[in-house]
């Protein structure tokens, strides 16, 4: 009975700090990279390969990567459009040995929406920009050719570009976030340039994309989390229940078993369409408010990419 008491208590008596922002807030496109180039959000703006075919790779358990060999590219299939941002923020996972000369490696680019994100030849350092050009970025202060798996955040508040490296801050620069138009040619790239030159060549996993700054807590759980770079805990069981359920408002909490932080909880509709994703937090109660509309879901917790426990919800 002491379990029951603390879960309905909880909801009372500490109301604000569960209604905070989560990872899928303003989250404007998502690639996880998992076996395909879809984009995880609403939204849709799934990728498509130009050039040759980049083979993904296991990164842990069931988590995969995409790799670059330096003649490809991948490009967002729709418009992507900024026009309305006063602030962005992209983080990235990256791996990479190759260090160039000459040339730049492009990691990502928005064509016409101004931001880049690439490695120094030589030094084989980041720089990072929002404003259209390369030139003013901002230069991070070690190399990220280690053959490491790194976390990359850069975000903009308008008017300062700020870079984070493995979730440590590393530095910022003065510049004006860029002016997108929105237009057709408004376009996302992966691995290369528009005009599919300074080609990168290494791994990439799970790029996000936000209209908004992210925290700092929120780029530390990025780090830690978000690649399965996590244990696997054999023998226990996860289990997992949801309250109120049906809920007519769509919003429940969800009290979890054995499911260790960074696991995913995901919600998807009965066509199989994902409406809702987010890391689980240290806490064993989380308070999910997706705005779903009427309907039956599908809610599972998923650890190294295995779907662990699953529960019907319905949405009255």
């Amino acid at each position: 009975m002491k379990i029951f008491l603390a879960l309905f208590l909880i909801p009372v008596f500490f109301a604000p700090s569960l209604y905070s922002q989560t990872l899928t807030d303003s989250l404007k496109a998502h690639y996880p990279f998992d076996n395909n180039l879809r984009d995880v959000t609403q939204y849709g703006n799934n990728l498509m390969v130009n050039g040759g075919i980049s083979p993904y790779i296991l990164v842990a358990g069931k988590d995969s990567a995409l790799s670059f060999n330096g003649n490809d590219r991948l490009t967002s299939t729709s418009t992507f459009d900024a026009s309305s941002f006063t602030e962005m923020a992209i983080s990235v996972w990256i791996k990479t040995s190759h260090l160039t000369t000459t040339s730049d490696q492009l990691i990502l680019q928005g064509a016409n929406i101004g931001f880049g994100l690439g490695i120094q030849p030589v030094t084989g350092k980041l720089f990072a920009s929002f404003d259209g050009s390369t030139a003013g970025s901002r230069i991070s202060t070690s190399s990220v050719v280690d053959s490491i798996w790194h976390n990359i955040v850069m975000q903009s508040n308008g008017t300062s570009t700020s870079l984070y490296l493995d979730g440590v801050f590393d530095g910022s620069v003065n510049e004006i976030l860029y002016p997108s138009t929105g237009g057709t040619d408004n376009l996302i790239y992966v691995g290369a340039s528009t005009f599919n030159t300074r080609t990168f060549t290494g791994v990439i996993n799970d790029l996000r994309i936000y209209n908004r700054l992210l925290s700092t807590s929120e780029i530390q759980t990025l780090y830690t989390n978000s690649l399965s770079v996590s244990k696997v805990y054999a023998g226990q069981t996860v289990t997992f229940s949801v309250f109120p359920n049906p809920t007519t408002n769509g919003s429940f909490s969800i009290i979890g078993e054995n499911l260790e932080p960074g696991s995913t909880i995901e919600i998807t509709d009965i066509t199989g369409q994902i409406v809702f994703q987010d890391l689980w937090p240290s806490s064993k109660q989380y308070q999910v408010e997706p705005a779903l509309k009427s309907g039956i879901y599908i809610i599972s917790a998923i650890e190294n990419g295995e779907v662990r426990a699953s529960r019907k919800l319905v949405v009255q």
